[in-house]
Parts: C-alpha cells; structure tokens; sequence
C-alpha cells in the first residue's frame, strides 16, 4: 500500500483516535467499525472467530465507500443503551 503500514486500520477503546491505511481510508464499513471501538465496542464473533459476524460493523469490514447499509447489531446497541 505504499504507507508501510500492513495494518489495515485500529482505533483505542473510549479515545477519538483512529488510524487507516491509505488502502481502506474510504470504507465506509470500516470507519464506523473503528467509530465502534471509540465507543468502546468490541468486536463481534462468530462461532467463536474474530469478524465472522456479518450482523453489524463490528465484525467483518467491506472494502466499500458506500455501503453496506447496516447498524451496529442489538448486542451492540443495547450496550450502547440505544
């Protein structure tokens, strides 16, 4: 990617940093993943496997700009109080 940065993106849990690669910047999946994690979501999982959960963003990110349309999942929102 150019950046020497193998990551593709990380966020801390409860801070407003957030850091992407030039590759995936623009997902719009995977900004409001690393936006989750500033709310101190954590990942969600699938059978027990990290981002094998397609329900919401904080599982398996797209390579997209635009899509897909979709929320955080109830586990998610309901720990957000929403």
């Amino acid at each position: 990617n150019g950046t020497g940065f193998s990551t593709i993106a990380y966020a801390f849990y409860n801070s407003w940093l957030s850091v992407f690669n030039d590759d995936w910047c623009m997902s719009l999946s995977l900004q409001m993943h690393e936006i989750g994690h500033s709310m101190n979501f954590g990942h969600s999982n699938e059978g027990g496997e990290t981002y094998e959960d397609e329900s919401g963003f904080m599982g398996y990110s797209y390579p997209n700009i635009d899509g897909p349309r979709k929320c955080f999942n109830a586990a998610k929102s309901w720990q957000s109080g929403w």
